[in-house]
């Protein structure tokens, strides 16, 4: 919401799902364009795995449930796109069945690919198919029921522009949502976010122009884990940048568990901290500043004489209180550990220089 208006850039776009004029996202783009029938289902299914990424963190019955709540989704995508529908009305149409009606539905279609989708589900348990389709409405509900979608995420009309991730050649694209609304919309931008992702994946090594992703409030963002580490392992050498803007490290243990965490820390070069309480983000970038040889001093007394003894003694190059204490000022650290303590220059003084 406050980056955009400050951003003076040329070729710049906003996705602003809250204006009612705002240029459509096309999230059926790559694979409206794809002649090969294979391959648009083949695409579905990457759709199917954005709207419902792994979780890391699910016990196996959540596990489960989201597995086969995504065969629904997927046999759904596949049976309902090519009978001609948007990505909104398939939503709508799959909140609107329970899950019997649902697989029939797919049937109907004749369809086999979609059929081959949810073959699992033939004398399936009832209560775990019904609870599969639970899971399944969950991650689809806000885009079935927000109002704001059906306008929004949609084909364009004929020759209306529209938003796709191949825009990112030639323009600086902002997807624009109020702070307060990052938790709800948080969903969509996951799927923005990875599609433009995947569009970079497929760049030639040291493509130009580079790009820049400036991934703010990152933790509401919902990018799957395996799509986020393919782009900080490999998109460097296709000129593409990645920012990633969280509050504590703590948002990415929540998100991805600390192994992943720690994949993500360790592959990138340089860290900006503005200022941090969380106790664990403290001491991780103390110790990733490294310790220093500190000499101590120690006195000791007896009824007839006193002593001083000197030791040496490891220390934080930087405590972690210091972290907390930053007023006006703002910490960088390299991956090799050098850092500096610097003044921090606000847009808004920006006039005043």
């Amino acid at each position: 919401g406050d980056i955009a208006p400050n951003c003076n850039v040329p070729n710049k776009l906003i996705f602003n799902i809250e204006d009612e004029h705002t240029m459509p996202y096309y999230i059926f783009a790559e694979i409206d364009k794809e002649a090969k029938y294979e391959i648009k289902n083949e695409l579905l299914d990457s759709v199917s795995y954005l709207i419902m990424p792994e979780n890391p963190h699910a016990e196996d019955a959540a596990a489960y449930f989201l597995n086969n709540g995504r065969d629904m989704l997927i046999g759904s995508l596949i049976a309902f796109y090519h009978q001609g529908l948007d990505f909104v009305p398939i939503c709508k149409l799959i909140l609107s069945m329970d899950y019997a009606s649902l697989l029939d539905k797919i049937v109907e279609s004749k369809n086999e690919d979609a059929i081959d989708r949810i073959a699992s589900f033939s004398g399936c348990n009832e209560k775990n198919s019904s609870e599969s389709k639970k899971c399944l409405d969950k991650y689809i509900k806000l885009y079935a029921t927000n109002f704001r979608m059906s306008n929004a995420v949609r084909r364009p009309k004929d020759g209306e522009p529209s938003i796709t991730p191949q825009v990112l050649k030639d323009h600086s694209l902002f997807l624009q949502i109020p702070d307060a609304k990052t938790d709800l919309y948080g969903p969509l931008l996951g799927i923005l976010t990875a599609q433009a992702f995947h569009y970079c994946a497929a760049r030639e090594n040291g493509e130009t122009p580079t790009i820049l992703f400036v991934l703010d409030e990152f933790a509401s963002l919902r990018v799957g884990s395996e799509t986020i580490l393919a782009a900080i392992r490999k998109y460097r050498k296709k000129n593409v940048r990645i920012m990633i803007l969280t509050q504590t490290i703590t948002d990415l243990d929540l998100m991805y568990g600390s192994d992943t965490r720690k994949i993500i820390m360790s592959n990138i070069k340089y860290n900006l901290i503005l200022g941090t309480t969380d106790p664990d983000t403290q001491l991780y970038f103390s110790k990733l500043c490294g310790k220093r040889e500190a000499r101590a001093t120690s006195t000791g007394f007896s009824s007839t004489s006193s002593s001083i003894t000197y030791s040496a003694k490891e220390i934080y190059r930087v405590p972690p209180e210091s972290f907390g204490e930053l007023d006006g000022q703002l910490y960088l650290i390299c991956s090799n550990g050098r850092f500096e303590k610097l003044d921090t220059n606000f847009y808004f003084k920006y006039d005043k220089l």
